[in-house]
């Protein structure tokens, strides 16, 4: 009688391991599914990001072709402008030197 019992607990013991490891395996297989969908979502998010990230710099870029005209010639007075206040300091120094 005691064997019995022993052996029914065991095959219901087995029967909860078998339940759980199928439960595992769908788990498993889910998560797996997941991580695939999250990979591929991740892929067009970056992608989408890169192509908008183009877009604008390419606008910007269309934008400041002419900003950067005027930037460049205020620069080149600025220069000029730089240049003329060392040669003046220059001169400056030769008349008063530094003791």
């Amino acid at each position: 009688k005691d064997a019995v019992k022993n052996l029914e607990d065991t095959r219901k013991a087995k029967d909860i391991v078998v339940k759980n490891l199928n439960s595992l395996i769908k788990n498993v297989e889910f998560l797996e599914g997941n991580l695939r969908i999250k990979e591929g979502t991740v892929k067009k998010l970056r992608k989408n990001l890169s192509e908008i990230r183009d877009y604008l710099n390419k606008q910007n870029f269309e934008v400041d072709k002419h900003e950067t005209i005027g930037k460049l010639i205020l620069e080149d007075h600025e220069k000029d402008d730089i240049v003329y206040e060392d040669k003046q300091m220059q001169t400056d120094n030769i008349d008063n030197p530094i003791e």
